[in-house]
């Protein structure tokens, strides 16, 4: 018997650019169930992965709208490979399939794994709305840390030393017992932060990626037959804004 494949829609909150394009789509197809297929999709216009919340707001009509696209072309499932979750409940009224990003589907498994939880990112600017999810999330009580790793990051996946030794720091000095990689160009880097505290604290050590977390929940909430609750996130009236802009 023939078995099905999964079509996941990965759409990256930003314009395709070499490099990253790269490494976004090499670890996400190292991730991916073999019975997925994963196709991917960038803006024509939008800000870095980098960026701080409010330049991404200029981009959010075109992800919606690439979203909606997605359901109709017949994907089952969307990803958006961030761990800020722009836009995830907007998308989550517009859509009937499930739609994940790397933010809260990360620091609820995280949550369920751990009591204490350090997130490590790059960005300063990202720090804070870190900090509003993990309060969302009513996970304040198990967040020992959130550490941004500093100096240059290398933009072509080489591997930071200085990301071990603050890995180090979080487990010696924080106490974290889990460690999530807030990452935003997706660099497959949990690996190597996974065995090195493994060896370590003497014990299988939990190192989280958000890209992989998006990716195999969307895989296994579509083997299980069922979506984000409709009745959580009713479809909106779809009317027309000030300015034109519709989402029809």
């Amino acid at each position: 018997m023939e078995k099905n494949i999964l079509k996941i829609k990965v759409i990256v909150p930003t314009v395709a650019e070499k490099n990253i394009s790269e490494i976004i789509e090499n670890n996400a197809n190292k991730i991916s169930h073999v019975d997925a297929q994963l196709s991917f999709e960038y803006l024509e216009k939008g800000v870095a992965l980098t960026a701080p919340r409010h330049e991404v707001i200029a981009s959010l009509p075109s992800l919606l709208h690439r979203m909606q696209a997605a359901e109709k072309a017949g994907f089952d499932a969307i990803v958006m490979p961030h761990y800020l979750d722009y836009g995830l409940e907007a998308a989550r009224e517009l859509v009937n399939i499930p739609v994940y990003s790397g933010g809260q589907a990360t620091y609820r498994l995280a949550g369920a794994l751990s009591r204490r939880i350090a997130i490590i990112t790059t960005e300063a600017s990202h720090v804070g709305a870190i900090e509003d999810i993990i309060t969302d999330e009513s996970l304040r009580g198990k967040v020992v840390a959130i550490k941004q790793l500093k100096g240059d990051v290398p933009q072509n996946g080489a591997f930071p030393e200085s990301l071990l030794a603050l890995a180090t720091e979080v487990v010696e000095q924080a106490g974290a017992r889990l460690v999530i990689l807030a990452l935003p160009h997706c660099q497959d880097w949990s690996a190597r932060v996974k065995a090195h505290l493994t060896e370590l604290t003497g014990v299988n050590f939990p190192v989280l990626d958000p890209l992989k977390v998006a990716i195999k929940h969307a895989e296994n909430t579509v083997e299980m037959g069922i979506t984000h609750s409709k009745l959580s996130f009713p479809t909106p009236e779809i009317r027309e804004i000030d300015g034109g802009l519709c989402f029809k």
